[in-house]
């Protein structure tokens, strides 16, 4: 991907971050989020009533539904049917916040040796 490219994705990303965020404060506390054009990253610390699996469902089918009802993208959005899930721990969430502000600086020199 071309950085011209990574820059015309990035406003529509934006949208994914504002519907993201409300409903991550619903099942727990939004870390940090930064949205890649194919994937995003939404560190979260989540209740303990809830699961990680639910949650995935409940993001994954709110913010689906946001994005074609208000035709955000051309055709029909869906997010793939997998997802990662990682744990850490209290003294790592400052480096999970870096990590995450990183992901644009690591997209672009990506996309400049690649």
């Amino acid at each position: 991907m071309l950085i011209s490219q990574l820059l015309q994705v990035s406003p529509r990303l934006l949208y994914r971050k504002q519907m993201l965020l409300p409903l991550a404060c619903i099942a727990g506390k939004p870390i940090a989020i930064y949205c890649n054009p194919d994937h995003t990253h939404l560190p979260v610390s989540i209740k303990p009533v809830n699961s990680i699996a639910g949650f995935v469902r409940d993001i994954k089918s709110f913010s689906s539904r946001y994005i074609n009802e208000n035709r955000l993208v051309k055709g029909h959005f869906e997010w793939q049917t997998r997802y990662g899930a990682f744990s850490y721990s209290q003294s790592q969430i400052e480096q999970v916040k870096v990590y995450i502000r990183n992901q644009l600086t690591m997209m672009i020199a990506i996309c400049l040796i690649g």
